[in-house]
């Protein structure tokens, strides 16, 4: 009870953690210590029936999520029972994902990967060697200090920066679609392979209108990119008064991805068989709640380098690990770079009062 009641006056004496937020991680360390009280009341036998009974009841709460998903589909979507079977199999997905079917449906995580992992570890200096048998691969996130030493991005990048090179690529891709529409008028009773490739060129280019592959507007009200490097001056300048705002993005545009890589470089720790993925990830805004306490589904480790500002990542275990592994916290302060695989560890971002937090990474194999 001692150690409770310590924890909590900590929650509560930390300026930081909101009122959910205290909520929320006090009954997550409540959930722990009976985890453990009711693990070490249990004999050996009853815990292997336990953890088999709770994977059985798992898979079946899988299966009943998608019969759910599958049936609500048929009867919410009006051309459900119309679908084709080409229909069918060109599709992404026969069923949309949600928190709740990717969480019923992941993996069960094996604790020996946290479960001697107390805190981030982090270094100022790690070669590739290094890198490759301690942190890669292991799950084991790291800390590297002082990473990005010789990038041009710490001097270029802000949100003025990224605001003027997405506006004009913006406004490039309009005036192509206007020419690709006036050329398909000239051209109404031209060639047909002429006008396919129109309009091909003007749905390539409509696609990226966006110009982000995935966009997280987590608290905001923006819809997409281009709405939040339109909002005002002083609400990007953090002016008194004006909304906090926090958000990323992932950038699919070759121009602009060009244009980035020419300011950072890949980490120096990477292996040197080591593939970074060509999808770079940006996310950005000023003190507060960053991005809540999430997990990830994407196809590998990743690595975010901090550019300005400083963030805290609170990292969780699996809920199947509470009883085995801990909850950490690791600040990452501007020039350092952060590993982690985050299809295994839960996190969430807190961004310190300063300058605006704006962190660029990648996946990498």
């Amino acid at each position: 009870m001692e150690e409770t009641k310590k924890r909590f006056f900590e929650l509560i004496s930390d300026s930081r953690n909101d009122d959910e937020a205290i909520f929320e991680t006090f009954l997550t360390h409540l959930r722990v210590k009976e985890a453990k009280a009711e693990a070490e009341r249990l004999p050996l036998g009853a815990k292997a029936n336990r953890s088999w009974t709770t994977l059985t009841r798992r898979r079946a709460y899988v299966v009943l999520a998608l019969v759910l998903s599958v049936a609500t589909s048929m009867l919410i979507v009006p051309d459900v029972w119309s679908m084709t079977w080409s229909s069918v199999t060109e599709s992404d997905c026969l069923v949309d994902t949600n928190v709740f079917v990717m969480e019923l449906s992941r993996p069960i995580f094996d604790c020996a990967i946290c479960r001697n992992v107390r805190e981030v570890p982090a270094v100022t200096e790690l070669t590739k060697e290094q890198f490759l048998e301690r942190y890669a691969y292991t799950d084991i996130p790291v800390l590297v200090k002082n990473a990005t030493a010789n990038w041009t991005a710490m001097s270029t990048f802000s949100f003025q920066y990224f605001r003027d090179l997405y506006l004009e690529a913006a406004e490039r891709q309009r005036n192509d679609i206007r020419v690709y529409n006036e050329m398909k008028t000239k051209q109404a009773d031209g060639d047909e392979a002429d006008l396919q490739l129109i309009d091909e060129a003007v749905i390539e280019d409509q696609e990226g209108a966006g110009l982000a592959c995935q966009f997280f507007p987590y608290k905001t009200e923006f819809d997409n990119l281009l709405e939040a490097f339109n909002m005002s001056e002083d609400r990007a300048a953090y002016k008194d008064g004006e909304k906090p705002w926090y958000f990323g993005w992932s950038n699919c545009h070759d121009e602009i991805q060009t244009e980035l890589r020419r300011h950072y470089e890949r980490p120096y720790f990477l292996p040197s068989d080591s593939e970074t993925s060509c999808i770079d990830w940006i996310f950005m805004g000023g003190r507060g709640r960053g991005a809540p306490m999430h997990l990830d589904s994407v196809t590998r480790p990743s690595w975010q380098a901090q550019i300005s500002g400083r963030k805290t990542w609170d990292l969780d275990p699996p809920p199947e690990c509470l009883s085995e592994c801990h909850s950490m916290s690791v600040t990452v302060e501007q020039g350092d770079i952060f590993v982690i695989n985050t299809n295994v560890w839960y996190h969430g971002t807190f961004v310190h009062p300063g300058a605006i937090s704006i962190c660029i990474g990648s996946e990498y194999d």
